[in-house]
């Protein structure tokens, strides 16, 4: 399965209640991403330069059904 991170942003945000997607900062948080730049490396996966881990594709599949992760505080 090909993940469009994209896409998967923008229903993310909604799903989420708010009124836009989310931010690739925001997803980075969700998705857990640690070191200096974690948006830079989800860009990097959104663009093709870096490749989906099956962790992340697993993550992403679960928030695409429901879950949420409890440390998000998003702001609309």
């Amino acid at each position: 399965m090909q993940i469009d991170i994209a896409h998967v942003r923008g229903l993310l945000g909604h799903m989420w209640g708010l009124d836009r997607g989310l931010t690739q900062a925001e997803m980075a948080e969700a998705l857990r991403f640690g070191g200096h730049r974690p948006a830079a490396r989800l860009r990097d996966m959104e663009i093709g330069r870096d490749r989906i881990t099956g962790p992340v594709s697993v993550a992403i599949e679960a928030m695409l059904e429901g879950y949420r992760p409890s440390h998000m505080r998003l702001e609309p």
